[in-house]
């Protein structure tokens, strides 16, 4: 058949019945028969069959041999380049690509195979732009996705190049630790600008084996970073962060408030006198502090007061057992009480109070939690049913009775996060697409933990924190629900309570022991920094790097490159000029 089809002259029956036997006749190479082919296809003209036969080539040196002599290239620009440099026709590949554009394509689509012939290939062009090729045009999109071997690869060859200055551009778009891995790779060379020295001399002194350790740390326990903590007397009852400072407002059993700074643990101020346990405690910012009195059934009448300037202030004597507090923007909050939920509002230099909204008719269904979305001015309140209020709305989710919601926290106005005394959290929207709809709420992503403490959100991030019924700690992803960090509990101690700050920096967990944990809410973030390619970062990622205590190490060293890279931005504030930015933030 392989005759027959050389011998074939009509053009049709070449293209179709003798179509395979024609390609198969140029894996003869130099014998006539595979000459005869070469001549034929290249006589046809069909770019279809010259790719075919230029695919052939790729893997058999006698058939790239016959492409040569009788001018075989694939139609394409880009594969075209591919080809002529893999098939040893340097020459032609330059006057076709000299700027490597059209190999870094045909790079950015191969196989692993493929990309690994291409690189063997590549010294061939001594003046070709590496990175371009194997990093392509856009680095912040590209450079995550190379594998450690392909990066080390183009380190390697720019320094046999001695293109210190790519190269020490290079260690710089890379994640931290194959930055610090490749910087050996310098001989004497150092940048000429003082600013771009003192970096290079700080990668220059890291120990690689030491940041690759701290990411493995970091990975397992983001919340170890930035990690502090500090003992309270008596049990803790009560956690508030404030909203326009970093304070934090810690009840005891005492009963006693105390008012510390979370990032040392110091403490600013304490209210003591109280005449009653503390059910709940609420920073209003300012100095203010709500406190919620908690009582036994013995008919005394609970109070909620105003703790300000070392003063307590009386604001309702008659409420209830005080369950949860919530702050409403602009010195207001809500209070659950067993006798029903109360509304705070600023009036002056004092606070009036006036009923809320209730949860139903039931006199039996008392409210134990409330929360509320500033922004929007709704509030839920949850008892045996939920209801969400505000201006506009009202929709009321009746719980399942074997398997009641334990706690409720605002993700969005349109969405909330719940979480069954059993450990099933879910999310429920007011509005949108949902799997079905129960009493005016959509049900969503569902997730489970081991029982109920706590719950909290992340504000920015939308991210539910849960403290479970074992004292362990998660964050969990704010659309699908699955845990992004976990943090078991001390050995011996099982944390009750949580407070997120309002302004997403800072988390805190307590026990009755009177331990006190705070974490950096965006550790995680700063973890996920250190692996990440630094071509990616914007200049907000220096926002989540301040919030990080004392950074040492790795951190400190990462700081530093983003300083670098963003330091006019740095310059221009006192600090870190806040960012805006999102998809439009730019990698200089």
């Amino acid at each position: 058949m392989l005759t027959a089809a050389v011998l074939e002259t009509d053009r049709e029956a070449l293209l179709t019945d003798h179509r395979p036997f024609l390609l198969d006749a140029l894996d003869l190479g130099d014998h006539p028969l595979g000459e005869v082919a070469a001549r034929k296809i290249a006589g046809i003209g069909d770019d279809g069959l010259i790719d075919d036969a230029c695919t052939r080539a790729l893997d058999r040196p006698d058939v790239a041999a016959l492409c040569v002599r009788h001018g075989l290239v694939p139609r394409d620009t880009v594969r075209r380049a591919a080809f002529l440099l893999l098939t040893g026709r340097s020459a032609q590949y330059r006057a076709l690509d000299p700027d490597g554009g059209l190999l870094a394509l045909a790079y950015a689509a191969a196989p692993d195979p493929m990309r690994a012939r291409i690189r063997a290939a590549l010294p061939a062009t001594a003046d070709l732009d590496l990175v371009r090729v194997i990093v392509g045009s856009d680095r912040r999109a590209r450079i995550g996705e190379l594998p450690d071997g392909e990066a080390r690869y183009l380190a390697e060859r720019l320094a046999d190049r001695r293109a210190w200055d790519e190269l020490w551009t290079f260690v710089q778009d890379l994640p931290l630790p194959q930055g610090v891995e490749l910087i050996g790779l310098f001989d004497r060379w150092a940048p000429d600008d003082d600013d771009a020295r003192r970096l290079f001399t700080a990668f220059r002194e890291a120990d690689s084996g030491a940041v690759a350790t701290e990411l493995r740390t970091l990975r397992d326990d983001p919340l170890s970073l930035g990690h502090r903590t500090f003992q309270v007397d008596g049990a803790v009852t009560g956690l508030s962060f404030s909203p326009n400072g970093p304070h934090l407002a810690v009840a005891t059993s005492g009963p006693a408030i105390d008012v510390f700074d979370p990032r040392s643990g110091r403490s600013v101020e304490r209210f003591t006198g109280f005449g009653a346990p503390i059910g709940a405690v609420l920073h209003l910012g300012s100095g203010a502090v709500i406190a919620g009195e908690r009582t036994a059934d013995d008919g005394r009448a609970c109070r909620l007061l105003r703790c300000t300037d070392g003063r307590l202030e009386t604001l309702h004597t008659n409420a209830g057992g005080v369950t949860s507090l919530a702050a409403t923007g602009g010195g207001g909050f809500l209070a659950a009480t067993r006798r029903g939920p109360l509304r705070g509002v600023p009036h002056g230099s004092w606070t009036a109070l006036r009923p809320a909204a209730g949860p139903g008719p039931d006199p039996l269904d008392v409210p134990s939690a409330i929360a509320a979305h500033p922004e929007s001015g709704r509030f839920t309140v949850l008892g045996r049913t939920l209801r969400l209020l505000g201006p506009g709305i009202e929709r009321t989710l009746t719980t399942h009775p074997t398997a009641p919601l334990g706690g409720i926290a605002f993700v969005g106005a349109d969405t909330l996060a719940g979480i069954t005394e059993q450990g099933a959290v879910t999310l429920l929207r007011a509005s949108g697409e949902g799997p079905f709809v129960q009493d005016g709420f959509r049900w969503t992503a569902r997730a489970r933990v081991a029982g109920f403490r706590a719950l909290g959100v992340l504000p920015g991030h939308g991210a539910p924190v849960v403290l479970d019924g074992t004292g362990t700690l998660h964050i969990l992803d704010g659309s699908t629900l699955r845990t992004r960090t976990r943090r078991p509990p001390p050995d011996g101690a099982a944390p009750g309570r949580l407070a997120v700050a309002p302004g997403g920096d800072f988390l805190a967990i307590a026990d009755a022991s009177g331990v006190v944990d705070v974490f950096p809410a965006n550790s995680w973030k700063v973890a996920e920094l250190l692996a990440r390619p630094l071509a990616e970062a914007v200049p907000r990622d220096l926002e989540v790097l301040a919030t990080v205590p004392d950074a040492e190490g790795s951190l400190r060293l990462l700081a530093a490159c983003l300083e670098h890279r963003f330091r006019r931005d740095v310059e221009l504030g006192e600090t870190v000029r806040a960012s805006t930015g999102g998809e439009s933030d730019v990698s200089l």
